[in-house]
């Protein structure tokens, strides 16, 4: 797991598998107005751990602005689990 605040980021061709978090996104979680997500593939990834939060299994992404551009292409979820909302992924604009 791992979070990150990025502008403009690209992740392409990555293999996330069992991977848990204790918070928000199984895989990762992204404060990202801009951000491309290609050819990936997210496999049994949990944020369910945790009764306070549990959004989004595999990724948790939040825009700030109006135009937000969070892009996802040729990418598998398989078998993502969350307490909340999103067991593949959640997508959030604060705009």
């Amino acid at each position: 797991f791992f979070s990150f605040f990025i502008n403009n980021e690209e992740i392409i061709e990555c293999n996330f598998t069992e991977n848990l978090s204790e918070s928000n996104g199984g895989a990762f979680y992204a404060d990202a107005d801009c951000i491309q997500i290609n050819g990936c593939s997210f496999t049994s990834c949990s944020s369910d751990i945790n009764e306070k939060d549990g959004i989004g299994g595999a990724i948790y992404l939040i825009g700030k602005i109006s135009n937000s551009k969070q892009e996802i292409f040729n990418t598998i979820f398989v078998n993502g689990s969350c307490l909340r909302n999103g067991g593949a992924l959640s997508i959030n604009c604060n705009c």
